[in-house]
Parts: structure tokens; C-alpha cells; sequence
């Protein structure tokens, strides 16, 4: 079987970093600003997987571009508090 290119690997990675959030704590805030950091995400990587599938103008070599502009926009701090277990929280 033929791997994957590497830049179809970075690309996918890029997608799987840009949607593959920590859970919320357990506030209703940070659950709410967890959806609404998600949907900023998605909303990127269905902009730039339109553009790669549009009018088949996207090569191979072009992929690492798109990589990396997906990456620059979906770049950022978390805007809440994950989730944490209590033993990781130091309480019992």
C-alpha cells in the first residue's frame, strides 16, 4: 500500500489540530465558549478544504500552503478552562 504524500499528511493533521479540542470544565461558560472556539475552527476548515476541492486547482505541493495558512488561522490560547479530573485537580 502507497502512504500518503506528506503534504496530504500535514493538511490532515492540520484539520485534526484545528478541531481536536480538550473538553470544557464543567461551567456553562466554558462550555459555551468552547462550542463557540470550534465553530471558528470548523468554519476555517471548511473554507480551506473548499478552496483545495475548487475547480481541482489545488496540487500536491500547494497542500503545505494550505497546511500552514489553516494552522495560522486556527492558531491561538484555548478561550476556556478545560476540563480536568479530580485527581488531577489535586482534591480526592
Amino acid at each position: 500500500m502507497t502512504a500518503l504524500p506528506k503534504p496530504v499528511r500535514e493538511l490532515l493533521q492540520a484539520v485534526v489540530d484545528a478541531v481536536d479540542l480538550p473538553l470544557p470544565d464543567i461551567t456553562e461558560q466554558d462550555d459555551r465558549e468552547r462550542t463557540l472556539l470550534l465553530d471558528r475552527r470548523a468554519a476555517h476548515v471548511a473554507i480551506i478544504l473548499g478552496l483545495v476541492l475548487r475547480d481541482g486547482g489545488t496540487t500536491i505541493a500547494d497542500l503545505t500552503a494550505d497546511a500552514a495558512h489553516l494552522r495560522k488561522y486556527t492558531a491561538g490560547p484555548l478561550t476556556y478552562t478545560p476540563w480536568q479530573a479530580p485527581r488531577d485537580r489535586g482534591t480526592s
